[in-house]
């Protein structure tokens, strides 16, 4: 439930109790009997106490729910500054990443099994073991960049958390 229906839903009950208290402090007022009158006063200062006490609590519990909001938000919004710093940092990296990916996919292009097949048959290790390392370098290639499109994407979903806080707030300051 989130913090408006809480809202909603205290208030109603606060609301509710009140307006039962009210009903029975009328019906206490019309008491005849001295004592019954002093009980019933009594009883009446009781319950409004009571219902101080619990109109204090929900606004505590309102600047509670109010403050947790606006402190996730914040957090929110830092994690996005992160992210996005973090992208920023990565982006040489990830042009890297993507220009041995394309090379190492053009030299897998050149590398026939029959090629393979000679290599092995004359016993040209030197070749076999350079294209393992090229497929090696390939491998990594590819982990960072799977890596960068989570951050990436990282970065999206918060950005579009943000956004919808933004767009739910229309009349908050701009940040």
């Amino acid at each position: 439930m989130n913090t408006r229906h809480v809202t909603i839903a205290q208030g109603w009950f606060v609301g509710t109790f009140a307006i039962a208290i009210a009903a029975v402090l009328a019906a206490a007022s019309f008491a005849v009997d001295d004592t019954a009158s002093k009980k019933a006063a009594q009883f009446r200062d009781n319950m409004r106490k009571q219902l101080d006490t619990v109109e204090r609590r929900l606004k505590s519990v309102q600047a509670n729910l109010r403050a947790e909001s606006e402190q996730a938000e914040k957090s929110l919004r830092e994690k996005l500054d992160e992210a996005r710093r973090e992208l920023r940092a990565q982006k040489e990296r990830v042009e890297q990443t993507q220009a041995t990916l394309k090379a190492r996919a053009q030299e897998k292009l050149t590398e026939t099994e029959g090629a393979v097949s000679e290599w092995k048959a004359k016993r040209e290790t030197y070749k076999l073991n350079a294209r393992a390392d090229r497929a090696e370098a390939y491998a990594a290639a590819a982990i960072d960049h799977a890596a960068a499109a989570i951050n990436e994407a990282e970065e999206a979903i918060l950005d579009a958390a943000v956004a919808r806080i933004d767009a739910a707030q229309p009349s908050a300051t701009a940040r």
